[in-house]
């Protein structure tokens, strides 16, 4: 069988692009073993297929399904069914899949059972541990998971890979870490904050946390990080003061998080990515299953949580970061505890894996 995978994950406005970032991590370094990669993705605004192929790999996408709002799943945009007779069709064409990746919190057992004649072995993302599962390998980068989470929703043989240790980051973060840290210690000090609340921010969060920055007391310098296709990019552009710089489509992320002192930021997928950097961080809830993340992150003492941004106020982010403006003991305090989290390793060890079980 040849070295071929296929990824199904999506991308779009209200999900994000935290799945197809993470797969497009671990395809790097996949490709760089040999295996040929394409992925799937459903046509939803802000599918990212014009970023799939810059990084060299094919992206089949799945056409928009008009079907019954009442078994269409919000994310997937369609019932399961439909999405797996969709996905069966691709798999054919490709032929010979050796494996299949999946990152969607829509898809479950019975969408992988459906299509197991199409490849050989599947691996799976999943941070939620709320469905089941018939894959041979699951992967939960969530901080503080446990293999007990598990024990009712995955097969006896299944083989489970939990916490931030196996977060597939791109190798610029693990490159970044050593000088990042000897800044951090050196710096001792607030002087430039990055808010990167999500890189669709659909909510425009970012404005609201840019608001509260500019009623300090202090000349701060900020950077914000927004995608190209962010909805309220022009608005956050137009409000922006001439001490910050609006960074778009932003490819060397582990410079921008290296030059910061302090985030202000979602618990998604790039919470690994500043543990790796030790960047101490405030922290917001902006979808159901950052939750667990946030809650356990700020457990650990490596971030301050602001919560779920609907409710956070103007008030709350400036009394937060006025405290680790002059507190530069707790500052680094949250450098140690960050950095302890997560090495930006991940996605090595899941090719060291994945190779292994192919031969």
């Amino acid at each position: 069988m040849s070295k071929r995978i296929a990824i199904r994950a999506d991308a779009s406005t209200r999900i994000g692009g935290g799945h197809v970032m993470r797969c497009l991590s671990l395809a790097d370094e996949l490709s760089k073993d040999g295996y040929e990669i394409t992925f799937i993705c459903r046509v939803h605004t802000g599918h990212m297929k014009e970023v799939i192929e810059n990084r060299g790999y094919d992206c089949v996408l799945l056409p928009c399904i008009e079907t019954n709002a009442q078994v269409a799943n919000e994310w997937l945009g369609c019932a399961w069914e439909d999405d797996a007779a969709a996905c069966a069709e691709v798999l054919k064409t490709l032929g010979g899949v050796e494996w299949l990746f999946v990152d969607h919190y829509s898809l479950d057992a019975r969408w992988e059972r459906s299509l197991q004649t199409h490849f050989a072995r599947l691996l799976v993302f999943d941070d939620l541990a709320d469905r089941p599962h018939d894959c041979d390998i699951l992967i939960d980068q969530t901080f503080g998971r446990e293999q007990s989470d598990y024990r009712n929703l995955t097969r006896d043989d299944c083989r489970i890979l939990l916490g931030p240790a196996f977060a597939p980051l791109r190798p610029q973060f693990a490159e970044a870490r050593e000088e990042a840290l000897l800044r951090r210690y050196a710096t001792k000090e607030v002087k430039k904050i990055l808010v990167a609340v999500g890189a669709m921010d659909p909510d425009n969060v970012t404005l609201k946390v840019l608001e509260a920055l500019y009623g300090l007391d202090r000349e701060i310098v900020v950077d914000v990080v927004l995608s190209s296709e962010a909805p309220h990019l022009s608005e956050v552009r137009n409000f922006a003061n001439s001490r910050t710089q609006i960074l778009v489509d932003v490819k060397n992320m582990a410079s921008v998080m290296c030059d910061a002192d302090l985030a202000v930021g979602a618990s998604g997928t790039t919470s690994w990515e500043r543990c790796v950097l030790g960047l101490p961080a405030l922290t917001i809830v902006t979808a159901r299953n950052q939750q667990w993340v946030d809650k356990s992150l700020a457990k650990a003492g490596a971030v301050r949580s602001l919560g779920w941004f609907e409710d956070i106020s103007q008030d709350m982010i400036q009394e937060n970061v006025r405290r680790l403006c002059d507190d530069s003991e707790l500052l680094l305090k949250m450098v140690t505890r960050s950095k302890m989290i997560c090495d930006g390793l991940g996605a090595g060890r899941i090719c060291d894996l994945v190779s292994a079980e192919g031969n």
